[in-house]
């Protein structure tokens, strides 16, 4: 069989490719630079900039700032961004900005995830992304209820019927 790389899952966000704690320290300063970066290429957009050239940095952004652990900031940016992609109906892009907004661990992260499996279960985005989401809703269920069961089946169902 072969290895396909998985863009969106995942086994520790906050870990990153670092093999040591040596490692994760420098990819703490790699993400501060990234941070800077896109917030420095955020501000030289123009007001009038395509809709999707803004969005699209916000929701590196907002990535970078989950893994720095920066949550708040984190959620602007990708709720930000999940408005900018919801406006193009560019859906791929605006689960993937549910995706941060659960991650980002706010008190309507719960809601977001659900927006975001609601769309990911909708429309045809990646089925990586939206097996993603769905292990959120596997990993978040409590053990004596059955919102896992559902969600790994919907799961099943996806990848059967989008993945080629």
């Amino acid at each position: 069989m072969k290895y396909i790389p998985l863009k969106y899952i995942k086994e520790d966000p906050a870990v990153g490719n670092a093999d040591s704690s040596e490692d994760a320290k420098e990819s703490t300063g790699m993400l501060e630079r990234l941070v800077a970066d896109l917030r420095e290429q955020l501000a030289g957009l123009s007001p009038q900039a395509e809709t999707l050239r803004r969005a699209d940095p916000l929701l590196q952004l907002g990535r970078a700032l989950v893994r720095l652990e920066k949550r708040a900031d984190a959620w602007a940016a990708a709720r930000e961004a999940f408005d900018l992609y919801r406006a193009e109906q560019a859906w791929e892009g605006a689960v993937q900005a549910c995706d941060i907004l659960f991650l980002s661990d706010q008190p309507l992260s719960l809601a977001a995830l659900g927006q975001g499996v609601w769309l990911a279960v909708t429309y045809p985005v990646d089925p990586e992304l939206s097996v993603a989401l769905l292990q959120h809703v596997v990993d978040e269920t409590p053990p004596d209820a059955d919102g896992a069961a559902v969600a790994a089946v919907a799961a099943y169902y996806l990848v059967d019927l989008r993945a080629r």
